[in-house]
């Protein structure tokens, strides 16, 4: 479980001092599937960013399973983000001189495992989502819905208890949109991962089971979805 309390988060510009969130109150219980809905600027990507440790707060106090990120080093943070946390992003950020196999298992050359044991958790999740036939391949061959989904098994292959997406579907077709989020609530609920969802789609928003709104840095409305 992940709770904020009273979070607060300011951008200092050269001219004025900027409040993005304005006393943050939240609890997300493990298993859940969020959708997080705000209009351009209501801070809901700060807010996905301070949940992934992405980004410091200025006050309040961050839970994870209990524990305080509060005081954490800049290190232990990353060791935590490492460990816990799966990220994607509307653009998938994957790198181009590197094969889909190598940009799928990046993240585990962080950890003490042999390059067999990386490399068939790679292909064991390109498979799962459609791509085993393209692992040999790179990011420009393929299309903007092949990426994202090289982009979902690059951040599952840690096996995060958390999968934070910021606008996965922003740059796609609804076909691809459509794909990409069946894949998402796939993980959701046959992997018990909690999965919060950043997305200015009502269509995508309503496939989670609890939709969050956010305006000018505070939360407006948070339920159930039909």
């Amino acid at each position: 479980m992940i709770e904020l309390r009273r979070i607060r988060k300011s951008y200092q510009t050269k001219y004025e001092t900027l409040p993005v969130l304005k006393g943050i109150d939240l609890v997300i219980r493990d298993g859940e599937m969020i959708s997080v809905m705000g209009a351009s600027g209501s801070g809901k990507t700060t807010l996905l960013n301070i949940l992934g440790l992405l980004d410091r707060f200025d006050e309040g106090d961050y839970l994870v399973d209990g524990v305080s990120v509060k005081e954490f080093s800049d290190d232990r943070l990353a060791f935590l983000r490492n460990r816990k946390f799966g990220f994607v992003f509307q653009s998938a950020h994957l790198i181009p001189q590197m094969d889909l196999l190598d940009n799928v298992i990046l993240p585990l050359t962080y950890r003490r495992m042999s390059e067999k044991e990386m490399k068939e958790r790679g292909l064991s999740l390109l498979e799962r989502f459609g791509l085993s036939d393209w692992y040999r391949h790179y990011p420009d061959e393929l299309s903007g819905g092949q990426r994202q989904r090289v982009a979902i098994a690059r951040a599952m292959i840690t096996e995060p208890g958390i999968l934070l997406a910021d606008e996965p579907t922003g740059q796609l077709d609804s076909v691809s949109t459509d794909r990409v989020m069946d894949i998402l609530s796939g993980i959701n609920k046959e992997s018990g991962t909690t999965l919060i969802l950043v997305t200015h789609e009502r269509r995508v928003a309503e496939k989670a089971g609890r939709i969050i709104t956010i305006k000018d840095g505070e939360i407006c409305t948070d339920g159930f979805s039909a």
